[in-house]
């Protein structure tokens, strides 16, 4: 068997911050150790809220699944996207589709700095908005999804940093800290791919 055929297919989703240079590294890392990766950009998408792009994730992971008749979908998320996607799995049927999220500089408990969206989405980002309190009470994880936040102390868009961690202990939870590197470096640094590779094959 070949080791593509024993992953799952990759949903990489891209938030609102960086451009086709620091995603590609990703991608191409991803191809080249055996994974099949799709990419979904939700700057591309005329969205004005994160729960109307859940419904993109939603309808991109159904499709992956038709495409390569896989009953699971592994997502990969950086930024804000990563915070869409949780709510895909939590609110949008995404329980029953996705075995592993792995997150990259995800703001999970808010952040103070303004420049990952706009308009309704900075109210979703602020600490203990009413979308984040959706998402992280009573707990940040559903059902026997694997859980991986990778998050740096040098990430200038999280404010605090440590929002980017989840706070759940579990045997289906970690935290994973790469030091020193900004917001979209963690798109590109071989430290985070590490990370990465670790939480796909938990």
């Amino acid at each position: 068997m070949s080791v593509r055929s024993e992953k799952k297919p990759i949903l990489f989703i891209t938030g609102w911050v960086g451009t086709s240079n620091h995603f590609i590294v990703l991608e191409n890392r991803l191809k080249i150790d055996g994974w099949n990766v799709f990419t979904l950009n939700l700057k591309h998408h005329d969205v004005n809220d994160l729960e109307k792009a859940a419904e993109e994730i939603q309808h991109t992971v159904e499709d992956i699944k038709i495409k390569t008749n896989a009953t699971h979908v592994d997502l990969l998320c950086h930024s804000i996207a990563g915070l869409v996607a949780r709510y895909y799995i939590k609110f949008l049927g995404g329980i029953n589709s996705v075995k592993h999220y792995v997150s990259l500089g995800t703001p999970h408990y808010g952040t103070t700095i303004n420049f990952l969206g706009e308009g309704k989405n900075l109210e979703h980002l602020q600490p203990n908005s009413g979308f984040l309190d959706q998402l992280n009470l009573p707990v940040e994880t559903t059902g026997t999804i694997y859980y991986t936040a990778i998050w740096s102390s040098a990430d200038e868009a999280i404010q605090p940093v440590e929002n980017a961690k989840f706070k759940t202990e579990s045997s289906y939870v970690q935290n994973c800290e790469v030091k020193g590197l900004s917001h979209l470096e963690l798109l590109t640094h071989v430290d985070a791919y590490t990370f990465v590779k670790e939480g796909l094959l938990k």
